[in-house]
């Protein structure tokens, strides 16, 4: 089709395909919010301000999980032929293509942050029209900037504690290990004066014991205060040795209170006339007051003892020539008041507490000439808090020291096993602290009457220490033939050898201890009638227990007194032999001594008859005895363990060992002929426990036992314990 114009032809062809033309403009129309259109607001809290199409950037709440964008391109002629793709710049990685004839782009879930939403539009073979609209997510509020700082703040807070904690754990730490390690090398020092002490106690044994005779024996006169001297300083130094040792016990917690009734005036008296000598000589006054009418007081006699005598020592010590020690004894409320004043140096003020730690002496000029350990006032204040007491240091206006020391009137806070109506042999001083003095000085020493006298008996002395042998073969020598062994193993074979009628045995020996050749002793037949005394440096009370659990007839701590000695061991001797008379049918029998036996006797006895008729057979075992008895093995066990404190295998082992020994000495059998007899199949494992039971080796025994002319072993069906 032509046309013509005035400015010439213009031509049409309405059948030819031509290109379409540019879009023109593309404008964003709405917002929507979960499909619900958002409206143009002025408030402050409006997401949108002015029409969407004239705003460059939406504000859009974490808590918007869904919303819409409308756009539309400004094309009239063909609007259907328009395409559309969008981008979310951040969250879209390409372009997104729109459904024809769709123009709204919705988007879910976005996190928050900054994004930045692209369209665009354009007819097909035409350039695309683009528009851009900034949309910013906002954060919850724990998400924000300011959180965020705050929580950085806190990490930083966090890391600074942390790295303080650290370091105070450190230097903490490095406290604790200078403590351990001060109290590692306080219990050193323990431990190195409790080794001393005990090394002491030997060597004291054979000053304090010589000396004590001596004094008897001497006139009186000045070769007699000689001797007095040298007894009254070897008592010092035991007395430091038991400070010693019951430093030990206090931390080990082995110190109970053991009270009595006592009357004040005449037990500190007793105390006070202990440094009458000393006062004397240094020319000292000495004064003691003691308030009237004290009532009777519950008092720990043995530890009180070691407190005053620590305080009036240390004032003795540190008052001058010419000075003066006061003791004044009262009642202050509810409490007995003790105070001890000297005329000495004094203590300064800041350290009043100071010298209660242990090892701890006041360093000034003179006392680097004084001898001390340090460890009496610190003794005194453990002790008094076990009895529930006080000691410190008062201030004084004239000068010198003050002590004071005081505890409760009345008994209210003792416990009824804290109290005892009279001093008891068991207490604690009579344990653990050896009594020099003569407390048996009035015992008559009476000959052994009957046939006993027409012999000597035998003694039979263990210990490592040539001197202390020498020194008891001398004391005891008189009255005993006493044979002598310098270890517990060549005690063993004595004992087995000669069978004495007592052994007296140190604790502390090589190859053998005391303790274990006292429970060899006790568990062998032939030589458990034998009475033991252990005589031993090891003072404290659990030492004590375990001498008397492995049978030990005495437990006599050195240094020991002679005629305590000699005492002891002529009464045990006399139990022995009146026992053995007893049964040998000297004495008459009493109608109470014939005793029916019991269902459990009759048990024992079919048992044995078991085990006699059958030990030579390996198979013979707990099994065995059980079925034939008729009992379970559980109950057979329960009364094993009641009546023998056995188990059933080992009564039964102790049966074998003891056949075998009786035949070893009894027929001309070798030791392979033996093992099988006794009904072991293993000769390795009869010698050792042959070896354990008798502390010897079966060949040993042999030798002893033959040579000794003694009678032959009991057979098994000897019921004595093991």
């Amino acid at each position: 089709m032509f046309f013509g114009g005035i400015v010439g032809l213009t031509a049409f062809y309405p059948f030819a395909l031509h290109a379409e033309h540019e879009l023109m403009h593309l404008m964003f129309t709405n917002l929507y919010f979960y499909n619900e259109k958002i409206k143009v607001g002025d408030d402050e809290a409006a997401v949108l301000k002015r029409n969407i199409n004239a705003t460059e950037r939406i504000k859009i709440g974490y808590d918007i999980r869904s919303f819409s964008i409308e756009f539309a391109a400004l094309e009239y002629n063909s609007p259907e032929k328009v395409v559309y793709q969008v981008k979310m710049d951040n969250f879209d990685t390409e372009w997104r293509t729109l459904p024809t004839g769709s123009r709204l782009a919705t988007y879910t879930n976005l996190n928050h942050g900054a994004y930045t939403f692209m369209v665009r539009a354009f007819l097909p073979g035409t350039k695309p029209v683009e528009r851009s609209l900034s949309i910013v997510v906002t954060p919850p509020f724990w998400l924000t900037w300011w959180a965020k700082t705050f929580y950085l703040l806190c990490v930083l807070a966090a890391l600074c504690l942390f790295v303080y904690m650290m370091e105070r754990r450190i230097r903490r730490k490095k406290v604790d290990i200078q403590k351990e390690n001060d109290n590692l090398i306080m219990q050193s020092k323990l431990q190195f004066f409790t080794d001393i002490s005990h090394e002491i106690r030997t060597p004291l044994t054979l000053i304090l014991s010589p000396i004590e005779a001596l004094i008897k024996e001497t006139p009186e006169g000045p070769l007699q205060n000689v001797y007095k001297m040298i007894n009254q300083n070897g008592q010092r130094i035991l007395r430091l040795i038991n400070q010693v040792m019951e430093m030990r016990k206090l931390d080990r917690g082995q110190v109970r209170l053991l009270t009595v009734p006592t009357d004040v005036d005449t037990f500190f008296r007793a105390i006070a006339s202990s440094f009458d000598n000393i006062a004397e000589e240094k020319h000292i006054q000495f004064e003691i007051h003691v308030e009237p009418g004290l009532p009777t007081v519950w008092i720990d006699q043995e530890k009180l003892d070691k407190v005053v005598f620590n305080v009036l020592s240390n004032a003795f010590k540190y008052t001058p020539e010419g000075g003066k020690v006061t003791i004044e004894i009262g009642k202050d409320g509810g409490d007995l008041k003790i105070r001890i004043a000297d005329s000495g140096e004094g203590v300064p003020a800041e350290q009043r507490e100071l010298i209660f730690n242990r090892f701890y002496q006041i360093p000034t000029k003179n006392n680097r000439n004084k001898m001390g350990t340090g460890i009496g006032l610190h003794l005194s204040r453990s002790l008094m808090e076990i009895h529930h007491g006080r000691i410190y240091v008062e201030d004084s206006s004239a000068g010198g020291a003050v002590f004071v020391v005081t505890l409760p009137l009345n008994n209210d806070y003792l416990k009824k096993e804290e109290m005892q109506t009279e001093a008891s042999e068991d207490s604690l001083a009579t344990l653990v602290q050896p009594a020099l003095q003569d407390f048996v000085e009035e015992v008559q020493e009476e000959p052994l009457q009957g046939a006993a006298s027409m012999f000597r008996y035998k003694l039979l002395v263990v210990e490592d220490d040539k001197e202390i042998r020498k020194y008891l073969r001398e004391i005891l020598g008189r009255e005993y033939r006493v044979l002598e062994a310098e270890d517990g193993l060549q005690g063993l074979e004595l004992v087995i050898k000669e069978l004495p009628d007592c052994v007296i045995t140190d604790v502390m020996m090589p190859e053998m201890d005391g303790i274990e050749l006292c429970k060899k002793i006790k568990t062998n037949e032939k030589t458990c009638h034998i009475p033991v005394i252990l005589l031993t440096a090891k003072t404290a009370i659990e030492q004590r227990i375990e001498g008397l659990e492995v049978g030990a007839d005495s437990y006599i701590p050195k240094p020991f007194n002679v005629t305590h000695l000699r005492t002891r061991v002529r009464k045990l001797i006399e139990l022995r032999r009146s026992i053995k008379e007893k049964y040998e049918g000297k004495h008459e029998l009493r109608e109470e001594d014939i005793k029916i036996k019991s269902v459990d006797e009759k048990m024992l006895e079919k048992i044995d008859q078991i085990i006699k008729e059958q030990i030579s057979d390996p198979n013979l075992s707990v099994e065995t005895l059980s079925r034939q008895i008729g009992v379970s093995r559980s109950q057979l066990q329960r009364k094993f363990k009641q009546l023998t404190n056995q188990n059933p295998s080992d009564y039964l082992k102790t049966a074998r060992l003891r056949y075998a020994a009786s035949l070893l000495v009894t027929k001309n059998l070798s030791i392979s002929e033996v093992t099988y007899e006794a009904g072991f199949s293993s000769l390795s494992h009869f010698s050792n426990s042959f070896r354990d039971f008798y502390g010897m080796s079966p060949s040993r025994y042999v030798e002893l036992n033959r040579d000794s002319g003694q009678p032959p072993l009991k057979a098994v069906d000897d019921k004595e314990e093991p």
